[in-house]
């Protein structure tokens, strides 16, 4: 399990923009764009379990 992936990481480096941020709107678009890291992340972490709990990898497929 990846503790904290690659998606993660753009998530926490938005939240860190937004705090240096004077403008408002700045301010909410960076969040807006940590939340969608965030789901992507979240996407991303599905998409592992079931390449590790699918038929393919009984079968022999292994993942990149």
């Amino acid at each position: 399990m990846i503790l904290l992936d690659a998606y993660q990481e753009r998530a926490s480096e938005c939240l860190q923009l937004v705090e240096r941020s004077h403008d408002v709107a700045e301010r909410t678009r960076w969040r807006e764009l940590a939340l969608c890291w965030l789901r992507l992340s979240d996407h991303a972490e599905q998409f592992r379990h079931k390449l590790t709990h699918s038929d393919g990898i009984r079968a022999g497929l292994t993942i990149g």
